[in-house]
């Protein structure tokens, strides 16, 4: 789905059409690839846990004093309220998500059709959603494009790897609709996911889009949230909400066995230890 048509030079560079965040906006169930129908559980549960991660992606990008920030895929708006004493703009493919982000300054967009002329940021950032890209060079050379020359990409992503918590959940998934479909349907939702979550994949992927220098650090992050919350938040995920389509009617018996094997494993509240690679590279 496009939200926005590509503008031409005549357009002004920050006049997208905005996300009203006041009134109601319509709803569409006709693709679970979408954030729509899980964006009041991901604002309630999830973003407020990965705020000192846009905090800290917001500080990686050293944005210069007056500098305007681009975010990318900024759903709720974590990484703009980070950066609220900056010029910031978020742009989403999901108003509904965008609803969430109250006060901010976003629009509905798609990354590989952004409605801004040539050479307008200073820096883009990007927080979890490099994996989601179908071409990510695509996207990546339309992010660089309405950076000024000198700008910067800075981007979040979570490293691979596997912890208790994430394999009893992958195990419950891949046992609802099988393991091999499970695996198939992750390489068509997260078609980048092997590039986004390699530190070095990652930054060979920004120096092949043409940044440089590029430097990916990574940083490990202990998130303490109840278990009720880890659980909606992997609700949220695209794996779950694969599942979920091809359960349908029996998606809450699923939840309920999900919930009673945790409880049974863990205590109410989490401390999840997570590692994040933060990347930036410059535009020539």
């Amino acid at each position: 789905m496009k939200w926005f048509k590509k503008k031409t030079n005549e357009t002004p560079a920050l006049q997208p059409t905005p996300v009203s965040t006041t009134q109601p906006t319509a709803v569409h169930h006709s693709d679970w690839r979408a954030y729509d129908d899980v964006a009041d559980d991901y604002a309630r549960a999830v973003a407020p846990h990965f705020a000192p991660i846009a905090a800290d992606l917001v500080a990686f990008a050293e944005i210069p004093a007056g500098g305007r920030l681009l975010d990318i895929g900024t759903g709720t708006g974590t990484v703009l309220k980070a950066a609220q004493d900056l010029d910031a703009f978020g742009v989403d493919p999901s108003p509904v998500m965008l609803r969430h982000a109250k006060g901010l300054n976003v629009a509905a967009a798609e990354t590989i059709n952004l409605p801004f002329r040539t050479d307008t940021f200073h820096v883009a950032t990007a927080q979890f959603v490099l994996p989601l890209f179908t071409k990510l060079d695509t996207a990546l050379f339309d992010i660089i494009r309405v950076l000024r020359p000198g700008g910067v990409l800075a981007v979040a992503t979570w490293e691979a790897g596997e912890d208790e918590l994430t394999k009893i959940w992958r195990e419950l998934t891949e046992r609802a609709v099988g393991e091999e479909m499970m695996r198939d349907e992750m390489r068509e939702l997260e078609p980048q996911a092997a590039v986004a979550e390699n530190k070095d994949r990652l930054e060979q992927a920004l120096r092949d889009a043409g940044l440089h220098p590029v430097r990916v650090e990574r940083r490990k992050y202990k998130l303490e949230m109840s278990r009720d919350d880890y659980l909606t938040e992997k609700t949220t995920h695209p794996r779950a909400r694969f599942v979920r389509s091809m359960l349908r009617a029996e998606w809450p018996q699923f939840l309920e066995n999900a919930r009673a094997m945790y409880a049974a494993t863990f205590p109410d509240n989490l401390v999840d230890f997570r590692d994040v690679l933060f990347a930036v590279g410059t535009k020539p």
